[in-house]
């Protein structure tokens, strides 16, 4: 009888292990899978690089004209940073 035990427990822990490992590879093999999902791009001209003068394009000096207007977005940034902190006259920098 205690050696029947000893087999079953013996036989139990074999299967819940070769349950864990299959659990463990499964759960690998589909964060493997999302890994080899890199984004990139494709581009049917070769890349041309573009220096000093000749990189600032029409297309460039739109976008950069856009991003960077600092005027609209410094009276923006103030306007956010004041209501998210309401300054009084005891709470604040002077």
């Amino acid at each position: 009888m205690k050696n029947e035990n000893m087999i079953y427990k013996l036989l139990c822990n074999v299967a819940f292990a070769y349950v864990g490992y299959s659990v463990y590879k499964y759960v690998d093999k589909k964060m493997k899978n999302e890994e080899d999902d890199v984004e990139g791009f494709t581009q049917l001209e070769p890349f041309v690089l573009k220096r000093d003068a000749g990189c600032y394009d029409d297309f460039y000096a739109g976008v950069f004209d856009e991003i960077h207007n600092s005027a609209k977005f410094a009276s923006w940034e103030l306007t956010q940073v004041l209501k998210m902190t309401l300054p009084d006259i005891n709470h604040q920098i002077c």
